[in-house]
């Protein structure tokens, strides 16, 4: 009996008491139940993230209108949009100049909301001070120590260390701007909508019914829309805070003008619009370039305001204010709200 007892509990299997670790199948369990969770909260970051850069971007553009505001208690009126130093000025836009020729990165998204890269960039920089230098004092940054009665392409102005330095609040943090060797601002001001034809009857066309623009003095005083509802700054998806080409967005018009043959919504969009690169023939040019110099000038493309959020725009309006509008504004809304004295009416439920 006894020899039965022990060949029986010989062949009875061991059971380890504790377990070693898990199975393979229970692993892959484990990871297939980690790959799904992360695939559900990737989305919710992500659009936490851009929440969070949506704040910071709109605390961005009222600092801006803030420095304004305190430019206009100081000076009886805002910054000029730019000053003119040439004798042949044009009102179109500041004179380019090549003080720097770089190369950075750009995705730039269209009102069809495809995005568009270039890669490189290569711009030209105007001679002429505008707004982002005469600003910088009351955005804190004295120590880039501008000397305003020197050119402003000097070696000891923006020829110099000063143009490199990367100025945080003149830049939305959902930019997708990189490598520039010169620090970048992607908000803009507006000179207006009501397009004026230097030539009396076709393009180029310039504005002056806004805040900014050539040798502007606008104060509140001349605001006769209201403050609430004229916009002084918006959001533009490229840009230099040290180019006066990069100083203004014009609103499309969307009325018909005398002289004109069709209102500009039906050639371009108010938002997120990039015009066509074209080739520069004299030595002044709308906006910021892109394309190497041929033998005509450079290749420029113009940028109106835009953003590289999904479906809102950051504006700073006169009364120092500052909302996002949506990108399905009505463009008759946004072109009212672009000028400063055109009687149009627009209260501030209507953006």
């Amino acid at each position: 009996m006894l020899r039965r007892a022990c060949s029986k509990s010989r062949r009875r299997p061991q059971v380890p008491a504790d377990r070693a670790g898990f199975t393979l199948i229970e692993l892959l369990v484990v990871m297939a139940i980690i790959a799904v969770l992360a695939a559900l909260l990737l989305p919710a970051v992500q659009s936490a993230r851009e929440a969070a850069r949506r704040s910071q971007c709109l605390n961005n553009i009222k600092q801006i209108g803030l420095a304004a505001q305190n430019y206009m208690s100081s000076n009886r009126s805002y910054p000029p949009g730019w000053i003119c130093s040439t004798p042949n000025c044009n009102a179109v836009a500041p004179s380019a100049t090549t003080f720097f020729t770089n190369s950075g990165t750009g995705k730039f998204r269209l009102p069809d909301k495809s995005i568009v890269t270039m890669d490189p960039i290569n711009w030209v920089v105007g001679p002429d001070y505008s707004w982002q230098q005469l600003l910088l004092p009351q955005m804190d940054q004295s120590t880039t120590s501008l000397n305003f009665s020197l050119p402003k392409g000097g070696a000891q102005n923006l020829n110099g260390p000063a143009f490199a330095m990367k100025i945080s609040t003149y830049v939305c943090p959902s930019a997708n701007v990189n490598g520039g060797g010169i620090g970048y601002c992607t908000y803009r001001g507006s000179p207006g909508s009501r397009p004026i034809s230097l030539s009396g009857s076709g393009p180029p066309y310039y504005s002056n019914d806004g805040c900014f623009y050539m040798n502007s003095d606008v104060s509140d005083r001349t605001i006769k829309d209201g403050t609430t509802t004229t916009i002084l700054f918006g959001e533009s998806q490229f840009g230099f805070w040290g180019d006066s080409l990069s100083c203004c967005a014009r609103v499309p018009y969307t009325v018909a003008v005398a002289g004109q043959a069709q209102p500009e919504s039906q050639t371009r969009a108010s938002l997120d619009w990039m015009g066509s690169p074209v080739n520069g023939t004299g030595s002044s040019f709308l906006e910021v370039t892109q394309g190497q110099q041929t033998a005509n000038g450079a290749q420029f493309v113009v940028f109106g305001f835009g953003s590289a959020h999904a479906e809102t725009v950051m504006f700073c309006m006169a009364d120092g204010s500052s909302r996002g509008i949506s990108k399905s504004v009505n463009p008759q809304i946004l072109s009212a709200l672009a000028t400063r004295d055109s009687g149009e009416r627009v209260s501030d439920g209507d953006f």
